[in-house]
């Protein structure tokens, strides 16, 4: 994992941006203006001073209004790792509570301390965009920043001793575990046993720690892969109805609309319609 995988993003007025990752953490937060934000398909209100903090898996769209800015900061899960297991902790802390808390206001001191460190990272980043590869130094600037800004918003919290070191890592592991077998594997007793877990306590675990159970990021991580393999086109929708292990295609078709509110037949579609190749999709805005 390298630290060019970091994502930053400044999306203007006018321009619909849609993001999927399933080992990235997110921040996102509102300069000016007004944006449509949807996260897993449910609209949430994003006002100024508010910064999302989002586990690995969460679907996101965004549609940004005349005069807006919003900012989208994607850094790997691997890389918070690759620093003290202290801090990784903490970063992990700060996620999940948030998350739980599903309250996003931050102190205006800090959030104007993220504005300023965020715009130091983008004039980083504009200063390596004309060499032919970005320069190990910008890179080590950049995850510096980003560093500063996860300590800001951890000293903020309140929270963090909340929960115990030993559910963050069994978090850590339930994802890591969701990417790798989801697609092969739909019990929750496969993954209590991995964990050594009984099934019940597994899914109390995340329950308290997300508000969701396993079986709801299992078909999250089915949604995110039937998406994938859609927006290829090389499969049909009956082999990727097989391919992801559901035998009757009517059925796969009922999840995959259940949960985007689009057939699959059409989704392919729709996607390239909305959001383009690239899925950032501009309408006379401008994104960095």
């Amino acid at each position: 994992m390298q630290k060019n995988d970091i994502i930053l993003l400044r999306i203007h007025e006018n321009s619909v941006f849609t993001f999927n990752e399933n080992r990235c953490l997110q921040l996102i937060w509102l300069n000016k203006g007004k944006v449509k934000l949807k996260l897993d398909w449910k609209e949430y209100p994003l006002q100024n001073g508010e910064i999302y903090m989002l586990l690995p898996n969460a679907n996101i769209e965004m549609e940004t209004y005349r005069n807006s800015e919003v900012i989208f900061l994607s850094f790997p899960v691997e890389m918070v790792k690759l620093e003290s297991q202290a801090f990784a902790i903490d970063v992990f802390k700060l996620f999940v509570n948030h998350n739980q808390k599903n309250k996003n206001l931050v102190t205006p001191t800090v959030f104007h301390q993220i504005q300023h460190l965020s715009e130091l990272m983008f004039q980083e980043k504009e200063s390596a965009q004309y060499s032919l590869e970005i320069p190990q130094y910008s890179l080590e600037i950049l995850w510096s920043y980003l560093k500063i800004i996860l300590l800001q918003l951890i000293r903020d919290d309140n929270h963090s001793l909340r929960i115990t070191d030993k559910n963050i890592e069994r978090l850590e592991q339930i994802f890591t575990l969701i990417s790798e077998y989801a697609v092969r594997e739909k019990k929750v007793d496969f993954y209590a046993q991995k964990m050594n877990l009984s099934s019940k306590r597994l899914n109390q675990i995340l329950q308290s720690l997300t508000g969701k159970n396993l079986s709801y990021y299992l078909q999250e991580q089915l949604i995110l892969e039937a998406k994938r393999l859609l927006i290829k086109g090389k499969l049909s929708v009956n082999e990727i109805a097989y391919q992801l292990g559901y035998e009757d295609r009517a059925y796969f078709s009922r999840f995959l609309k259940k949960w985007t509110g689009i057939p699959p037949s059409n989704y392919k579609q729709m996607y390239f319609k909305n959001n383009q190749e690239i899925l950032i999709k501009k309408r006379g805005g401008v994104i960095d």
